[in-house]
């Protein structure tokens, strides 16, 4: 389902598709509204699930941010969450990855990156860390551990996971830290 944003509409993207785009103005009617389970403003716009989007859902994924996640986990029990954390290889490549998309201008690039850095401090939140070096592993991985916590009925154990997940490489988590940190200070 899509979620509800205010940043305008890319040439690629159609709205009830990819995103409900709204005005900002009615984004906070919205708001003050109560109608969503949780929203953030990220990159100077807002990104919001609406309550009426998972309501008829049994299990329900989010791409959400860290300001989403803490919401939600107010408001659903820890043992009913599934959190994954994904990681870009490195904020290089992070920025690399964005400048291939071609349609994404270099102050939205500056924004985006210092938004991954402020995302990458809130990691170890998370039950599950992926670095997401390669697309394919990293939905393997994602897989992995929805259908292992589901089987389980619990979280945040990974000696259970399949071969998948052994397989995917994942860094020292306080070199991703480090490398935020260090890039903060020469924001």
């Amino acid at each position: 389902f899509p979620v509800t944003i205010t940043h305008n509409k890319r040439k690629h993207e159609t709205n009830g598709v990819e995103y409900h785009f709204t005005t900002k103005e009615n984004f906070e009617l919205m708001i003050s509204n109560q109608e969503f389970l949780e929203y953030a403003t990220v990159c100077n716009n807002y990104y919001g699930t609406k309550l009426s989007s998972v309501s008829q859902t049994k299990h329900t994924l989010f791409d959400i941010d860290f300001q989403g996640f803490r919401q939600i986990k107010q408001k659903i029990p820890n043992n009913q969450l599934i959190n994954i954390f994904l990681l870009p290889p490195s904020l290089k490549q992070l920025e690399e990855r964005l400048n291939l998309r071609g349609d994404v201008p270099q102050s939205e690039i500056k924004l985006r990156m210092e938004n991954a850095i402020e995302e990458i401090l809130h990691c170890k939140e998370y039950d599950y860390i992926i670095s997401n070096h390669n697309i394919e592993e990293t939905f393997k991985a994602v897989c992995s551990i929805i259908q292992n916590s589901l089987q389980e009925g619990s979280t945040g154990n990974l000696s259970n996971l399949s071969s998948q997940i052994k397989n995917i490489p994942l860094e020292n988590i306080d070199f991703f830290l480090q490398e935020s940190l260090h890039a903060t200070k020469n924001l």
